[in-house]
């Protein structure tokens, strides 16, 4: 098994992996597994190279600090100590995806190798697209839609994919459609996006309207310019004039599901005394996985909905404070600052392609939990770790 099998695998069969008891948790550990394996086959095969991202190792050595100075939340489990068990698992998921990207990013990835990621980042997104597609006309046979879903008035909630919610398999496809129209794969693209429209998922389509005009912007075709230009300046038309202005506000107050209030919440609770103590933890914050255990009971004790934050970036702040936040915005820095001019001095397209696609699951991350995904977090990993692969960004 080579490093690119292995890409391949995951690629093409996370999307699709389910059990009677769910698709998050299969996804999670088929992923899991995956990223294991192409860490450990690089370090038995002896192919992993000097990684220069130091602010991303700096990130997983935050884990440490943060572990040492969370505060100590009491719990016993069978007669056992298990305070702040929700810590490892977050550190081994972080760690096995750190040994993908750092195999990926050692990798020889030839030109027919590209080909092959090229697709397994197309077609299994147009497959889960045409699959969407039948569930809006109630056509399926395998999945069934909780009432519960139904009767929250969540949009489209039939159309689920593989993936249980019509907000979460959304921006899985709106990120794969730059490499669909990349590969000139247009009556695909067009299928793609037409799902994600009849998703109604509002952060997903506003996900895709942006990247598709950093996508067009970003190649040097005047043609591609001048559409980007054109809607780009059209859009802050409409964003200024008063008369759209205020019902744009009132569409996203209507929408937003009571996010940025809770979000408002979140970040004030990170910074509140927690235990019964005056103490409070801004700049470490409050241990790896925490929200999950440590705000939700307690805020919102009858509201699955708010497990997680909804916004990865700001449940980062919350789980690793400050400084853990700063090290994972200065990684993704590392990696732009060093991708950007590669492509632009070697005319990489398919740099610019992965940087779009991560630009929209970047933004989707701003408004669900698309990195808590087994699925998403992969593509992210692959996608992340090729803008690492020196050679690859050479087109080499």
């Amino acid at each position: 098994m080579s490093i690119i099998k292995l890409i391949g695998l995951g690629l093409w069969v996370s999307p699709f992996v389910f059990m009677p008891s769910g698709t998050r948790g299969p996804k999670e550990i088929f992923v899991l597994a995956v990223c294991l394996a192409l860490g450990l086959l690089a370090v038995y095969r002896g192919e992993v190279k000097k990684f220069t991202n130091k602010w991303a190792l700096f990130l997983i050595g935050w884990f440490v600090i943060n572990l040492i100075m969370a505060p100590k939340f009491e719990v016993s489990l069978l007669g056992s100590d298990a305070s702040n068990f929700w810590i490892w698992k977050p550190f081994l998921i972080c760690v096995a995806y750190f040994l993908a990207i750092m195999a990926i990013s050692s990798a020889k990835v030839t030109s027919r190798d590209w080909t092959k990621i090229l697709k397994a980042l197309i077609y299994p997104a147009f497959f889960m697209s045409v699959y969407l597609i039948f569930q809006y006309f109630g056509y399926d046979q395998i999945f069934g839609v909780k009432q519960s879903a139904i009767d929250s008035g969540l949009p489209s909630a039939r159309m689920a994919g593989t993936m249980g919610n019509p907000t979460i398999v959304s921006p899985f496809v709106a990120m794969c459609i730059p490499f669909a129209i990349y590969g000139r794969k247009y009556l695909i693209a067009l299928t793609m996006i037409v799902a994600v429209l009849l998703t109604k998922s509002m952060i997903a389509i506003g996900a895709l309207v942006l990247t598709l005009l950093l996508f067009f912007s970003l190649f040097r075709n005047a043609k591609f310019i001048f559409i980007g230009v054109l809607a780009l300046g059209i859009a802050t038309a409409v964003m200024v004039a008063p008369q759209t202005r205020s019902a744009i506000i009132q569409k996203i107050e209507a929408e937003d599901n009571g996010r940025i209030p809770t979000w408002q919440r979140i970040v004030k609770d990170g910074n509140s005394p927690v235990l019964g103590g005056k103490k409070t933890y801004p700049f470490t914050g409050l241990g790896a996985g925490a929200f999950k255990y440590v705000y939700s009971p307690r805020m919102m004790p009858n509201s699955a909905k708010w497990r997680q934050a909804h916004n990865e970036y700001i449940e980062i702040l919350y789980n690793f404070g400050i400084g853990g936040a700063v090290l994972f915005f200065m990684a993704i820095f590392y990696f732009l600052k060093r991708s950007i001019p590669f492509a632009l001095d070697y005319g990489g397209g398919r740099v610019l392609t992965i940087l779009s696609s991560l630009f929209c699951i970047s933004i989707c991350a701003g408004g669900t939990f698309v990195w808590q995904i087994g699925t998403m977090a992969f593509y992210t990993v692959v996608l992340v770790g090729l803008l690492h692969n020196q050679d690859f960004l050479k087109g080499v």
